[in-house]
């Protein structure tokens, strides 16, 4: 019974296991040139990282681009001699190169380029990572070694990007091929993908917890004790990081700290890198019903009374709610509270 329940899960599920019969394409080249760490200048420019393995043959070649928030370290050529690779052929999950097989595509003579948008590994920081992908596609077309055939692959995070670079519809990509787009990368993938079923599961705390994205994390220093209203606190903070989440792109950073201050005060930070407001605005944000004008800032209506109130509330607790912010750089809130204090009471909330 058991060889028989062998022999139809093989015949159920073939792909996964073995490769197709035309697979045995032969290998054109032996050597693989691997350039490492290249440096691409984005249209803002910053900077993101690729890895690009070519034949070791002079000519031009057929690019297959790889780019997503999975490290690159894990891919390529080198890591699959301790560790199988997810084969070409694959429609399982096999291994974990996700980038497919790199030394498969290079030897029949293709050009496999592996990379990381701004904000994971060695890519850059700050500004938006909407066109990374875009750009990096323009560089490609422009190298010695490409012939300007460029196509994408890669499964998970490296085929949600597919996606996202299709619908900008750059003119130098010629196809995709998105196997398996996993939704757990924001707006890269959706919940069906990622929740099968609308059943919760824990791995997008696996993704975050064992991620590649630049992040800066631990418990704060040790803080003197605060006394105060706990709604009408986290009303201020929910306000002051709504506001940071909105105006920050994709690939941007939020970062909350907090620090003693001058005797007993704590400094509590939220800083930003989105679009950030001009100097000669920053006065009337704290207006009632106000809102600065802004392309970006009109995709996304308020009611003007977000930071008036924040302001007030702070004050309420006698404390101080001030902005620092550049126009394409960001936005610093800090929130300077005393320590311990009676409660505030409905009088001591002015408007």
């Amino acid at each position: 019974m058991k060889d028989n329940d062998t022999r139809a899960a093989e015949e159920l599920f073939p792909s996964g296991h073995q490769p197709p019969s035309d697979y045995h394409r032969s290998p054109q080249y032996a050597r693989i040139v691997c350039d490492k760490d290249v440096a691409v200048a984005m249209r803002d420019g910053v900077t993101v990282v690729v890895d690009v393995y070519r034949p070791d043959a002079a000519g031009r070649f057929p690019v297959l681009f790889a780019f997503g928030v999975h490290s690159k370290e894990l891919q390529g050529n080198e890591p699959p001699k301790n560790s199988p690779p997810q084969p070409s052929w694959s429609s399982l999950w096999l291994g974990h190169a996700e980038a497919g097989d790199t030394e498969y595509f290079v030897s029949r003579g293709y050009v496999h380029v592996i990379g990381s948008p701004r904000g994971f590994l060695k890519s850059g920081d700050g500004g938006s990572r909407e066109w990374d992908s875009y750009d990096v596609i323009e560089w490609i077309a422009k190298q010695p070694w490409c012939d300007g055939n460029i196509g994408m692959v890669g499964i998970g995070a490296f085929a949600s990007e597919q996606f996202h670079a299709a619908r900008q519809r750059p003119p130098l990509l010629k196809a995709i091929f998105p196997y398996d787009p996993r939704g757990a990368y924001g707006k890269f993938g959706g919940f069906r993908e990622e929740y099968p079923g609308g059943v919760l599961h824990a791995f997008r705390y696996l993704m975050d917890h064992f991620s590649s994205v630049h992040t800066t994390r631990g418990a704060p220093g040790d803080l003197p004790p605060l006394q105060g209203d706990e709604r009408r606190l986290r009303q201020v903070f929910g306000q002051l990081l709504a506001n940071a989440v909105k105006f920050t792109g994709a690939g941007g950073r939020v970062m909350i700290t907090a620090a003693v201050s001058s005797g007993d005060a704590v400094l509590i930070t939220v800083a930003d890198t989105g679009i950030g407001i001009a100097e000669s605005d920053l006065a009337a944000v704290f207006e009632p019903f106000s809102q600065v004008d802004g392309g970006f800032s009109r995709r996304f209506p308020g009611s003007g009374l977000g930071l008036y109130v924040a302001r007030a509330l702070v004050r309420a607790h006698d404390g101080q709610l001030t902005l620092q912010s550049r126009r394409g750089v960001g936005t610093t809130a800090r929130v300077l509270l005393p320590g311990a204090r009676p409660h505030p009471t409905h009088s001591d909330i002015q408007f």
